[in-house]
């Protein structure tokens, strides 16, 4: 819910740390196969998809294949 409030209201600069913030979760959830947090994980970013940010819908995009493809890179 933190997240989904923040993206409404900061700038860009505040919003591309809490995407790295999201990535780093990412990479945690996945190395410790947290199942409960990748699926928190997967719904916020499909819903940044929708963002009016292109730079936020990219990087949502990348975070996303990394999370189906198990990648950590």
């Amino acid at each position: 819910m933190k997240y989904v409030t923040e993206f409404g209201h900061r700038q860009l600069s505040k919003k591309m740390k809490y995407l790295e913030e999201i990535q780093r979760a990412l990479f945690v959830a996945q190395i410790a196969d947290d199942k409960v947090g990748l699926h928190w994980i997967e719904k916020l970013l499909i819903q940044l998809q929708g963002y009016c940010d292109i730079s936020i819908r990219d990087q949502a995009i990348v975070l996303l294949n990394m999370l189906y493809d198990g990648l950590d890179w």
